[in-house]
């Protein structure tokens, strides 16, 4: 979700001396291979250069203990400014503008935080994970808690959810990472609110595999479709983020 700004940083400020460094630090096993990580710098259009760091050194070396965390070091290699967590964009930019006026950068453009519309972290559903150790870790409400293993959840009715609870339906098998389907159906519903709705999947052994989604309990018309849905269907193969709504 930072992206979209850090690439207008990259944009804006790379002619006069801006330089982007991306660590990729794996919080999942899929994230380990180095051709997803390959294939998600290209869908995500990133140009700057991102490095894969499996063993975590860069992030130990920080001290670093979050996701995204951005670190601005000057023309000395100092650490000037350190950004843990999404938001705070103008400060960022402030602090950016800055430092490449310190390193002799002249005649730098208006900012581009003036002229944009930043996201508000008050109007979005927070992530959430389906593993059961850190499914409740941004404070959503389940109704039946997400247990290790093979388990059987009822249908919980849309209607009744309330905004940022989420709920399972049918047979799923809950590992420490990751939730798998453990019978012919299962269904993963909540209660967002959001512009856009994205579900992290994958397919054993990259075998395509269909699942509907659903709006409001209806099969989710064209104009709110998100880019990985077609006629209401989506099919899952390799290990991606998979867009299923865009209001």
């Amino acid at each position: 979700r930072t992206l979209p700004f850090l690439k207008g940083l990259y944009k804006t400020y790379h002619r006069y001396g801006l330089e982007i460094v991306g660590i990729e630090a794996p919080e999942f096993a899929f994230e380990q291979v180095a051709s997803n990580v390959s294939q998600a710098i290209h869908d995500d259009g990133i140009t700057y250069p991102v490095v894969q760091d499996n063993n975590l050194t860069t992030w130990n070396a920080y001290r670093n203990n979050a996701w995204p965390a951005d670190y601005f070091i000057d023309a000395n290699g100092n650490v000037r400014h350190v950004q843990i967590g999404e938001g705070d964009y103008e400060q960022d930019e402030a602090v950016v503008r800055r430092l490449l006026y310190d390193a002799g950068a002249r005649q730098l453009p208006p900012p581009m935080t003036a002229r944009a519309i930043l996201p508000s972290s008050n109007l979005q559903t927070n992530e959430t994970y389906l593993n059961p150790r850190q499914y409740n870790q941004y404070g959503q409400m389940w109704p039946q808690p997400l247990q290790p293993g093979a388990h059987s959840y009822s249908l919980v009715p849309s209607s009744s959810l309330q905004l940022n609870e989420f709920a399972l339906g049918g047979s799923w098998d809950a590992s420490s990472e990751s939730i798998t389907p453990a019978g012919a159906q299962g269904s993963i519903e909540g209660g967002i609110q959001a512009q856009h709705e994205y579900l992290v999947m994958t397919s054993s052994g990259n075998v395509p595999r269909t699942g509907e989604v659903l709006l409001d309990g209806r099969p989710i018309p064209d104009k709110y479709a998100g880019a990985d849905v077609h006629n209401g269907h989506f099919t899952v193969v390799g290990p991606v983020s998979y867009t299923h709504l865009t209001l």
